[in-house]
């Protein structure tokens, strides 16, 4: 389940791609 959360965040980084954070 924790994973899932994770994957939430994440999601609105692949939205962002410009900013790229990582």
């Amino acid at each position: 389940d924790e994973k899932e959360e994770a994957d939430e965040p994440d999601e609105a980084d692949i939205e962002e791609p410009e900013d790229d954070k990582h």
